[in-house]
């Protein structure tokens, strides 16, 4: 027997429809934090950093920073998300703590100007080159 769910819209859910339900954890609209971690424990946070900057077609855009995995020694690669936009999403233990990041093309030419500060949530920037 399938066990059967209303959504807002009304509609009956049989669990079978992709990427429609079972929500993944952590997007459940039930008004509870389902991230949330035993007494004692930090849980993790999602956030994000966005930089708005056109780079060129072929190039790409690299995080380097000193916190929430970040490293100065090693870039990340950044995930495209719009034509002058990409992103760099983080899930690690950085629940209220600052941390500085730069960005690079293609792990090698740093954004001019001073270390950009970031602290959970989405930080948008828009470097210089």
């Amino acid at each position: 027997m399938k066990s059967t769910s209303k959504l807002d819209t009304g509609k009956e859910k049989t669990g079978k429809e992709e990427g429609v339900w079972p929500l993944p954890r952590g997007e459940i609209s039930s008004g509870k934090d389902t991230n949330a971690s035993p007494a004692g424990k930090s849980k993790k946070t999602s956030a994000s950093v966005v930089a708005n900057v056109d780079i060129g077609f072929g190039n790409y855009l690299y995080i380097r920073g000193d916190g929430c995995g970040l490293s100065w020694d090693r870039g990340i690669q950044m995930d495209p998300v719009a034509g002058d936009s990409w992103q760099w999403r983080y899930d690690y233990d950085c629940t209220g703590k600052c941390f500085e990041f730069k960005v690079l093309v293609n792990d090698e030419v740093w954004s001019a100007g001073e270390n950009f500060v970031a602290i959970g949530g989405k930080n948008e920037v828009s470097p210089k080159f």
